[in-house]
């Protein structure tokens, strides 16, 4: 008999109810409203309304499974013609996000813009410091979402 974590159990029915509420980006039959390594989640969504119902989802089953979200590390970024523009503030399990203009998922740094855009520069930055340690690192990286 194998046993789950019960993160592990919290993060499947999180995906379950995310991909059957219909919300979030599909691209073909996949769903990629919901990406996550271990227990850092990114939620993916092609307008406001639909984000806030994703996050509703996420707080309801946090609440059901007696998990919580970290509200003060979890951020919002706008990518898209309107990026700009002043938003209502999204929420999660009662806490109001911050609408950041850049972010760093996974080691890629997500940057808020017209277009979607990620950046590997301090990646490289980071190997020219190991491999050149006569040179100074600096620099930054960016992208962004809805």
């Amino acid at each position: 008999m194998e046993f789950y974590h019960p993160l592990y159990l919290f993060i499947d029915s999180v995906i379950t109810k995310l991909r059957m509420s219909g919300y979030g980006i599909y691209i073909g039959k996949f769903y990629f409203g919901c990406l996550l390594y271990a227990d850092d989640i990114m939620l993916v969504s092609h307008s406001f309304t639909a984000m806030q119902l994703m996050l509703d989802i996420c707080s309801k089953e946090a609440e059901s499974l007696d998990f919580s979200f970290n509200t003060v590390k979890s951020v919002a970024l706008r990518i898209g013609p309107r990026y700009r523009h002043e938003c209502t503030a999204l929420s999660l399990s009662g806490a109001s996000l911050t609408y950041v203009n850049q972010t760093k998922y996974l080691g890629i740094m997500l940057c808020s813009a017209r277009v979607f855009k990620c950046s590997f520069d301090h990646v490289k930055l980071k190997f020219t410091a190991v491999s050149m340690p006569s040179l100074p690192g600096q620099g930054m990286v960016a992208m962004s979402l809805f």
